[in-house]
């Protein structure tokens, strides 16, 4: 036991101030705040209120932190038999994200079935035989290179 002691001892001594320590820190108590909110509570919210209130970095902080480009259908009429480019009927919404190119992952109709695209001078076409509803898939790459897909159902009009 001495031999632990005087090899273990300090290290011992250490373990034990320090968990009276924290244990010190969790209970202390500051204006009904308990723990290490109680001890820095103060400062934590002179910080936050001081970033909250300048409106200049709210916008570039929500600009940051926002979803990104949502996909949407442009109401373009889409017929049966004919060949159209997927960017006149489908794009990013929002100013700046008007020009993001749009990738198709996949063409369904209703009962699952695929359709290919066409590609044509490295823009890509669809072209759908029969008229009736059908769904695309679409994903989108942003700037803050985050990835955005939607699935969008859309009508296609007989000739």
């Amino acid at each position: 036991m001495k031999e632990i002691i005087a090899q273990y001892g300090s290290m011992l001594i250490a373990v034990i101030v320090g968990c009276g320590i924290l244990f010190g820190m969790m209970r202390f108590h500051y204006r009904g705040h308990t723990g290490l909110p109680g001890l820095l509570g103060e400062w934590m919210q002179s910080e936050s209120a001081q970033t909250l209130s300048d409106p200049e970095e709210n916008a570039v902080f929500d600009r940051y932190c926002s979803d990104g480009p949502e996909l949407v259908f442009t109401g373009q009429e889409i017929v049966a038999g004919r060949e159209i480019e997927v960017s006149r009927c489908f794009q990013a919404s929002g100013s700046e994200y008007r020009n993001l190119p749009v990738e198709v992952d996949a063409v369904l109709d209703l009962q699952g079935n695929r359709y290919p695209t066409r590609q044509h001078g490295g823009k890509e076409y669809l072209y759908l035989e029969q008229a009736g509803v059908y769904q695309i898939v679409l994903e989108a790459l942003d700037s803050k290179q985050r990835t955005v897909q939607a699935l969008i159902t859309f009508p296609v009009q007989a000739r």
